[in-house]
């Protein structure tokens, strides 16, 4: 997957991971600061599962904006949930 064009996913973000290509749970970006290693980014998520996780995980640039990687040989995504926007400014009408 070519990524150079796809925007980072970015702290509050909400991104779904997929967890052997399928979506396995949705998480909300906590925090993303540098690593030691130049090019890669600590990454801590709050899982939104029961129970709440957070964990970090340690991921390249194109793996933060959407590339397939492997963890422990299982393959993983992490993909950025885009909500859908309302096609008029007017508020909807309550039944």
């Amino acid at each position: 997957m070519l990524t150079e064009n796809i925007k980072s996913i970015v702290e509050n973000d909400i991104v779904l991971i997929y967890i052997e290509n399928q979506p396995s749970f949705f998480a909300r970006v906590e925090k993303i600061i540098a690593d030691t290693k130049p090019g890669w980014w600590q990454v801590t998520f709050l899982f939104l599962k029961i129970p709440l996780e957070t964990f970090t995980w340690i991921i390249d640039n194109e793996q933060i904006r959407g590339s397939d990687f492997t963890m422990g040989g299982t393959p993983i995504r992490i993909e950025k949930v885009v909500t859908p926007i309302q096609k008029s400014n007017e508020p909807e009408k309550l039944s």
